[in-house]
């Protein structure tokens, strides 16, 4: 199951690549969100913000964010138009559960040598 997913995703990058600049969405999303009355989901207006940013730039973005972000018990309905549009532009990718998200920047990033936003300090990946 996970070697189709990950199929998946490598059809996705062969559709709408080459890419410029990969975004750890949900990275970018949780940046400076911790505080106590910070809200239990991303920010998902900073992460539009860095696509448009890099967007009107001229740059082909690719959001890659994990799909609890996008569960209606978790995502507000008024962000659900920017899930749309991100959707329509083809410059969101929602990683399948039961995987690290990180798999999958990491990949897109390295199979087009692109920029990677992120703060991400990979203490948690072991490579062998």
């Amino acid at each position: 199951e996970r070697q189709e997913k990950w199929g998946c995703f490598n059809k996705f990058l062969d559709d709408v690549g080459p890419i410029d600049v990969v975004v750890d969405a949900a990275n970018v999303g949780y940046f400076k969100q911790n505080f106590s009355t910070a809200p239990k989901h991303v920010d998902y207006e900073q992460i539009d913000w860095i696509a448009q940013h890099f967007l009107a730039l001229g740059k082909k973005v690719l959001l890659v964010l994990h799909n609890r972000h996008f569960n209606p018990r978790l995502m507000p309905d008024k962000y659900k138009p920017l899930q749309s549009e991100w959707e329509r532009m083809r410059i969101l990718y929602k990683t399948p559960g039961g995987m690290n998200d990180d798999w999958f920047w990491l990949h897109a990033a390295l199979k087009y040598r692109t920029l990677v936003l992120t703060n991400d300090e990979m203490r948690d990946h072991h490579f062998q």
